[in-house]
């Protein structure tokens, strides 16, 4: 109890500090409480460290994990975005392998797509093209970026038919 107010005490602090236009002032205190395990506060700094203005994938890659592992699956995806960045750190395709897994068989939509690429491609799994269809007509039916979409599913195709001649 004495805990869980000592992050809303925070977080007051936090927003009092963002809504005066002080959010430089506010990151040392966003940080605490998203190591603090404060998920919304761990996305706030995700998307904060992924913007242009205070652009830093390293600190992204750090606040997606925590807030991955506190099962957020847009987190999860973003993990396994930057899991595969070299510019992060040592790329992990199986780190990118698991994160995207559990995000798309959580529903979210976007992992629908690079899913299958990894499936396709052997990317931290096995090549696995009924994998590959599957996430594919998953990504097609959600309606996401259809162009990239039908491109992928041709080149699904065609690697169907390389295996089967």
């Amino acid at each position: 109890m004495a805990q869980e107010q000592l992050i809303n005490d925070l977080k007051k602090e936090i927003e009092q500090l963002k809504n005066e236009g002080r959010v430089l002032e506010a990151l040392p205190l966003m940080k605490q409480a998203a190591n603090w395990g404060d998920l919304e506060n761990q996305k706030e700094l995700v998307d904060l460290y992924l913007s242009q203005e205070y652009l830093d994938k390293k600190e992204a890659y750090i606040y997606a994990r925590l807030a991955a592992l506190n099962l957020d699956l847009e987190s999860m995806y973003i993990l396994a975005q930057l899991s595969l960045d070299p510019s992060v750190k040592e790329v992990n395709r199986e780190q990118a392998y698991y994160f995207m897994n559990k995000a798309a068989l959580g529903g979210y939509p976007k992992a629908y797509d690079p899913l299958s690429m990894m499936y396709l491609m052997a990317q931290g799994t096995s090549r696995n093209l009924e994998q590959a269809k599957f996430w594919n007509e998953k990504a097609k039916k959600a309606g996401i970026d259809a162009e990239t979409v039908l491109k992928h599913e041709t080149m699904i195709q065609k690697m169907e038919s390389k295996t089967r001649n």
